[in-house]
């Protein structure tokens, strides 16, 4: 019996690499890109971070009607 490609591995893939991404350069990777940032435009540590803040706050309030999309 011959087996057909499952296409779900694909997503899977997919939400592998984004997830890299979002948690390792957005979440674990700040401290090395906010002294830098801070260093070189001279902004205060609050001044980088609320962008940041902002992001996971709005990424907490959109998460209720994702999934139902």
């Amino acid at each position: 019996m011959l087996r057909r490609y499952f296409y779900g591995w694909n997503v899977v893939a997919a939400a592998f690499v984004i997830g890299l991404f979002a948690f390792g350069l957005g979440f674990y990777a700040i401290t090395v890109y906010l002294a830098a940032l801070q260093r070189l435009h001279g902004w205060t540590a609050s001044e980088v971070s609320l962008p940041i803040t902002m992001y996971y706050v709005g990424g907490a309030a959109l998460s209720v009607w994702i999934g139902d999309a």
